[in-house]
């Protein structure tokens, strides 16, 4: 049925590696900004394509439960 994509709960736990995942990119990015401006404009760009990704699966889980 509709909890072959998860349940509701199943949100907050995407939520919190999303913001793990997030948190770790920033540091990274702010860590490389001086020494390798393109690597994190790519860390940046990257999270920015997660975040969506994870927007779009958590629609999806909302959507069928």
């Amino acid at each position: 049925g509709a909890d072959f994509f998860g349940t509701k709960w199943d949100v907050f736990g995407i939520l919190i590696v999303a913001f793990a995942v997030w948190l770790i990119n920033v540091a990274l990015a702010n860590t490389l900004y001086f020494r390798e401006r393109f690597l994190s404009y790519l860390i940046a760009f990257s999270t920015l394509v997660f975040m969506g990704l994870i927007f779009i699966a958590i629609k999806v889980i909302i959507s069928i439960n």
